[in-house]
C-alpha cells in the first residue's frame, strides 16, 4: 500500500498520509442535468444528506453484489454508529437499476440517511474488495475530480464479510491511528452514547 500503510491484525491495514476532511460527492456521468435526475430519484436513500456533510472517519465500502442481509445490516449498522456506507459506482451505469435493487434492499419508504455514490473514496483507499471498514484519525478532504486520488490521514482498514459491530471494535482495541474514533462510533452503535 501506498503511504507507509501496513496490514495489522486480522487483516486491518493501516496507512499513513494526507489531511483534511471528507466532503462526498456524486460521480455522475452526463453532466448536470443526469446528475440532479439521479439526485431525485435517489433522494429517499438519504443521497442528499450524507453529501453535503463533512467530517465522516468511518466508511463502509459496499457492493449491490454483496448478500442483501449483510448488505441492509451495514446498511443499517454504520448509518446507526454515524458513518457511511459508499458505492463505486451506478449499478450497471443506470440510476434507475441502482435505486431498484436498493429498494429491494430496503423496505418500503425506508430512508436511508448515511448511503451515497463516490469513486474518489475508493480510490483513495486502494479499495478493490468489499466489504470494507475505513476508519481515519482525522478528517481529510477528497480531490475534486472525478479521476483524481486523494491524499488521506492514518486509518485503519479491515476487509472482509464481518459486522460493523465487529469491525469497529477490532479498530477501538487495535491501538491504531482510528482506535478513539472506533471506540466513539462504536459507543454509538451498541447505544452506549446518544
Amino acid at each position: 500500500m501506498r503511504g507507509g500503510g501496513h496490514v495489522g491484525p486480522l487483516g486491518c491495514r493501516r496507512g499513513r498520509n494526507g489531511r483534511g476532511h471528507v466532503g462526498l460527492g456524486l460521480a455522475a456521468r452526463g453532466g448536470e442535468g443526469k446528475r440532479r435526475g439521479w439526485q431525485e430519484r435517489i433522494g429517499r436513500y438519504g443521497r442528499s444528506t450524507v453529501f453535503g456533510r463533512q467530517g465522516h472517519r468511518v466508511i463502509a465500502f459496499a457492493s449491490l453484489s454483496m448478500p442483501a442481509q449483510a448488505l441492509r445490516q451495514m446498511m443499517d449498522d454504520v448509518t446507526r454508529a454515524g458513518g457511511v456506507v459508499v458505492f463505486r459506482g451506478l449499478t450497471k451505469g443506470s440510476a434507475k437499476v441502482m435505486t431498484g435493487a436498493l429498494g429491494k434492499v430496503l423496505g418500503p419508504g425506508e430512508r436511508m440517511d448515511g448511503v451515497g455514490i463516490d469513486p474518489r473514496l475508493f480510490r483513495a483507499f486502494q479499495v478493490s474488495e468489499v466489504p470494507a471498514y475505513v476508519v481515519t484519525a482525522t478528517d481529510f478532504d477528497l480531490c475534486s475530480g472525478f479521476d483524481c486520488t486523494s491524499g488521506v490521514p492514518p486509518f485503519d482498514r479491515l476487509n472482509g464479510n464481518v459486522t460493523a459491530e465487529y469491525a469497529l471494535r477490532t479498530f477501538a482495541t487495535g491501538g491504531g491511528p482510528g482506535a478513539r474514533i472506533a471506540a466513539q462510533h462504536l459507543a454509538r452503535l451498541t447505544g452506549d452514547q446518544p
